[in-house]
């Protein structure tokens, strides 16, 4: 992918990171498949990796409510899994998308998960990438499904604000192709 990537001329590769963090969310699962990376990304030194920060695994945060008495420790172990990938993955890597497409997420019960989890979501991803490289360009996608992205942005707000935790959004509207979608909207 790198091969062709450098051959178009593009200089970003999206790398969804998701599944090779283990359950103790410590190592990694596939430590190749991340040699592997890095040595790409060695070779093309000016194509930039943006790492998809997305846990899809059993124990997954999405799958919690704050409510829930194992919330608590579910946030920590999220909070290791990310810091995990960048330590890991990202040292030195300057973009993370956090979780991808949280809003089509269902917890095991097949409710939604929650907005607020992915609110805390953002806000520890931010935190934790920050402190491994402070320079991170943090990205996360929306969606205005439902108001959904509203939602968000007022969860955020309650704690200093989007600008705080994101420095980029990814609009996916094709979630609401019948809902007229104005970034500048969320910067209020």
């Amino acid at each position: 992918a790198l091969n062709l990537i450098n051959k178009l001329g593009f200089s970003c590769l999206r790398t969804d990171a998701s599944s090779v963090v283990d359950a103790n969310y410590e190592a990694l699962q596939d430590p190749q498949w991340i040699k592997t990376l890095q040595q790409g990304y060695e070779q093309y030194p000016d194509i930039v990796p943006l790492i998809i920060t997305g846990d899809y695994s059993a124990g997954a945060i999405s799958q919690y409510s704050r409510t829930d008495p194992e919330y608590p420790q579910a946030l920590e172990n999220y909070k290791k899994y990310v810091r995990t990938l960048a330590e890991k993955i990202g040292p030195g890597k300057k973009y993370y998308d956090i979780e991808n497409e949280w809003y089509l997420r269902k917890k095991a019960n097949g409710e939604a998960s929650d907005i607020e989890v992915f609110a805390d979501a953002i806000m520890a991803s931010s935190d934790v990438i920050r402190e491994v490289n402070p320079d991170a360009v943090i990205t996360v996608d929306i969606s205005d499904k439902e108001g959904w992205t509203d939602k968000v942005v007022e969860e955020l707000n309650k704690h200093g604000g989007v600008k705080k935790y994101i420095d980029v959004l990814n609009i996916h509207s094709y979630m609401a192709f019948h809902v007229a979608l104005w970034p500048e909207q969320y910067l209020e």
